[in-house]
């Protein structure tokens, strides 16, 4: 059975998502033609919970860096399942093995 973790803000999770945006943010200035974040993105700094759920995030990095497919919370216009463009910009050229598991959030309580 899944555990689920609530997905709330935190101090460390808005420190850590103010990491990770920074880090989107240089790789989106160096390749400018790039999908752009959606407004509420993890890995776009705000105040909005993905960027500051320590669970949201860390899964969001462990899948960046084992090259594992992170999507978007937003749908295409087609309604399609889309590939998050923060993920896309902070995607590892090699997998690393991250030791911790993944966090299956929920937004319910």
């Amino acid at each position: 059975m899944t555990r689920f973790v609530p997905n709330i803000a935190t101090p460390l999770g808005r420190r850590l998502g103010g990491q990770m945006a920074r880090f989107a943010d240089q790789e989106e200035a160096a390749h400018p033609d790039a999908r752009k974040r959606c407004h509420d993105c993890a890995f776009r700094r705000g105040e909005h919970l993905a960027n500051g759920s320590e669970g949201t995030l860390m899964t969001a990095l462990k899948c960046a860096l084992e090259r594992k497919r992170f999507d978007c919370h937003h749908r295409s216009p087609a309604g399609r399942v889309v590939a998050c463009a923060g993920w896309r910009l902070l995607l590892s050229p090699v997998n690393i093995e991250c030791p911790w598991p993944f966090i299956e959030g929920t937004d319910n309580p």
